[in-house]
C-alpha cells in the first residue's frame, strides 16, 4: 500500500499515482481522489517498482513536485507440514529472499492469535500449538527492514482425535472377498482420522515338523586324515 502526506491547495482536486517497472519508464496507475492519501496497487509481480505522486487541481494542472519513492514486492514460501496429526504442535518452514521478520498469525474456531516475531533467515517457525482439534490456518509475511511487506502466504495444519476403538466388528467371507463391517462410536466430525485395517495371512497347508539338527562327529577309532573329514549322524 502506497501512503503520502497530504497537500495543502485550496483547488486540490486529486493525485496522481504513477509507477515503473523494473528497467521501464513511469506509467499512471491511479488518480486518487482527494482527501484520499493511499492507494493499493495489486497484482504485481515480485522485483522492485518506483513510484511517484503530484497532486492536481480541479484544472487537471499539477500544484505541486512529484514526490518519489521505492519499494519491494516479494513473496515467501511455506513448507505445508503433514496433516491431519494427533499431535499438540507441528511446525512450518518459511523461506523469504528478503530478510526481515516473519510476522505470523494463526486461526482456529476458537479465533485468530498472533504468533511472536522472528527473523526469517532462521527458515523456519517454532513448533506452534494449534488451539483445539479442526482445522487451523496460518497466515505468513515478512517485513522488511523499511517497512516493506512480502505477499502473504497461507498454510492449514489438521490435529485430529485418535478415533475411540470399534465394536461390533464382522468378517463375512464370499468368494475371494472379505467383506467388513464395524460400529464407530461417538466421534467429533471435525476430526479426521479414521481407521486402518490390517490382515495377516497364513498359509492353509499344515506346517512341517523342523528337521533335527546335524552333528558332526569324528568317530574314535579313526585316525585324523590329511584333510579334516566328518560322518554326519542322525
Amino acid at each position: 500500500m502506497l501512503d503520502w502526506d497530504p497537500v495543502n491547495a485550496q483547488d486540490l482536486a486529486s493525485y496522481e499515482v504513477q509507477r515503473a517497472a523494473p528497467g521501464g519508464e513511469f506509467v499512471t496507475v491511479a488518480v486518487v481522489p482527494s482527501p484520499t492519501v493511499a492507494h493499493v496497487d495489486g497484482s504485481l509481480t515480485d522485483g522492485e517498482y518506483r513510484y511517484r505522486i503530484r497532486a492536481v487541481d480541479t484544472s487537471g494542472q499539477p500544484v505541486a513536485r512529484w514526490r518519489s519513492g521505492q519499494c519491494a514486492v516479494f513473496s515467501v514460501e511455506v513448507e505445508q507440514p503433514y496433516t491431519p496429526t494427533l499431535e499438540t504442535a507441528t511446525e512450518w518452514r518459511v523461506r523469504s529472499v528478503v530478510s526481515g521478520q516473519v510476522v505470523a498469525d494463526l486461526q482456529s474456531a476458537s479465533g485468530s492469535a498472533a504468533l511472536p516475531e522472528q527473523a526469517s533467515p532462521r527458515d523456519k517457525l517454532p513448533p506452534q500449538t494449534l488451539l483445539e482439534p479442526g482445522l487451523s490456518t496460518l497466515t505468513v509475511r515478512v517485513r522488511d527492514g523499511v517497512g516493506n511487506r512480502s505477499k502473504p502466504f497461507e498454510s492449514q495444519g489438521m490435529r485430529s482425535e485418535r478415533p475411540p476403538a470399534p465394536s461390533n466388528v464382522a468378517a463375512t467371507v464370499n468368494a475371494h472377498q472379505v467383506n467388513l463391517s464395524w460400529r464407530m462410536p461417538a466421534y467429533p466430525r471435525r476430526s479426521r482420522s479414521g481407521y486402518s485395517v490390517m490382515v495377516r495371512r497364513e498359509s492353509p497347508m499344515p506346517r512341517k515338523r523342523p528337521s533335527p539338527p546335524l552333528n558332526c562327529v569324528r568317530r574314535a577309532h579313526q585316525a585324523l586324515p590329511r584333510h579334516r573329514r566328518c560322518v554326519l549322524d542322525r
